[in-house]
């Protein structure tokens, strides 16, 4: 194996010809042709390896086994030699090529399970974190239903107690009245209440002072603490206080309440899936119905 700079004229003149090229001149003038010619081709000049030993041991034995001897034995000796070392370089730069190729192809399978290692690492180290913001979300969500059935199940007592203190009540009747004043406490329609109640008051002949008692007497439970949001003196004015409570009561604030209640709907902690759309279509019901 010899480098470019290592070739002699007659080696540079042969690859010169085998390249078409003149080989005429002087070393200097020989080595520049064919540099040109190898760079022209997209060789690497300086790293590129000629074999020519292998070449030139070929054209010895040819010459030799062709050139006449006083000894036929001596020429196949001479040409067994060349042979074997012919054999011998062969089996040399076999071996180089291998190796090298071999060690090439060690060294990116190397980098590939290097880049693989790492992509799986990020890869579990991700399936972690996510698993971890799952596991919190869960929790907070276990914690606000349960907060949320907590607050139902308080409100649930508590309107509860509020029927069984309206039931408790007895109802407004003023003296010489013919029917008795209808009670309200916020869970009927407040213009259903308010038709009956002037028909009570008509039908009783009563008037402003005596509906405005019997409107006030009729409050139950928290519709009675709207009278608390009426100035003083508007007190013993029947259509203020009216007002008032069509304000907190009205089909306006009714429709408030239901869309407020559909947005934060949850199920309960021990509420079936029946009774969970039951009792949504139950509010959605009383929605309409508004």
């Amino acid at each position: 194996m010899t480098k470019f700079n290592e070739l002699k004229i007659p080696q540079l003149k042969k690859e010169l010809e085998q390249r078409g090229l003149s080989s005429a001149g002087n070393k200097a003038e020989l080595q520049a042709r064919l540099r040109e010619a190898m760079e022209a081709e997209g060789v690497s000049v300086d790293e590129y390896v000629f074999h020519l030993e292998i070449e030139e041991l070929s054209t010895k034995v040819e010459g030799r086994a062709e050139a006449p001897g006083p000894s036929a034995g001596l020429d196949m000796n001479m040409m067994m030699t060349a042979i074997s070392q012919i054999s011998s370089q062969m089996s040399q730069l076999s071996s180089q090529i291998s190796s090298e190729l071999s060690s090439q192809i060690n060294a990116q399978l190397e980098k590939q399970d290097t880049r693989i290692s790492q992509v799986l690492s990020q890869l579990e180290a991700q399936k972690i974190h996510v698993t971890s913001q799952l596991e919190t979300q869960d929790l907070k969500i276990t914690q606000l239903q349960e907060k949320t059935g907590g607050i139902e199940t308080e409100v649930d007592a508590m309107k509860a107690r509020l029927c069984e203190l309206q039931l408790n009540r007895p109802n407004v009747l003023i003296s010489g009245s013919k029917v008795k004043a209808p009670s309200f406490d916020g869970t009927v329609s407040f213009s259903i209440f308010k038709l009956q109640f002037e028909t009570t008051a008509t039908t009783n002949n009563w008037g402003t002072a005596d509906k405005v008692a019997a409107l006030v007497v009729s409050l139950k439970g928290s519709a009675a603490e709207v009278l608390q949001t009426v100035p003083e003196i508007d007190r013993g004015n029947y259509d203020a206080i009216m007002v008032a409570i069509e304000r907190r009561y009205g089909s306006d604030h009714r429709q408030q309440m239901f869309q407020m209640e559909l947005m934060n709907r949850f199920q309960k902690i021990n509420e079936t899936l029946q009774e969970y759309d039951w009792r949504i279509w139950h509010m959605r019901k009383k929605r309409q119905i508004s």
